[in-house]
């Protein structure tokens, strides 16, 4: 798997976690402490986040980091 395919997946577990819990993407940028924008753009998969947004966000959707980064390996 290369790092195009694993960013692929990594955001449809984060935006199917925020759909799932109820969040909008502009409450999930809220609690993780992030402009609307940028989290947009970590959704879309165009800006691969630091690993430890990638937990921050995590957090935000109350999910473990193995849900996550589910299929990622």
């Amino acid at each position: 798997m290369n790092n195009g395919e694993i960013l692929k997946l990594f955001t449809s577990n984060i935006k199917r976690i925020r759909l799932a819990r109820g969040f909008t993407k502009r409450q999930v940028a809220e609690r993780v402490g992030l402009n609307y924008s940028n989290y947009c753009r970590i959704e879309n998969g165009k800006v691969t986040p630091r690993f430890t947004t990638a937990l921050y966000i995590a957090e935000a959707l109350n999910a473990d980091w193995k849900e996550i980064f589910k299929g990622c390996h």
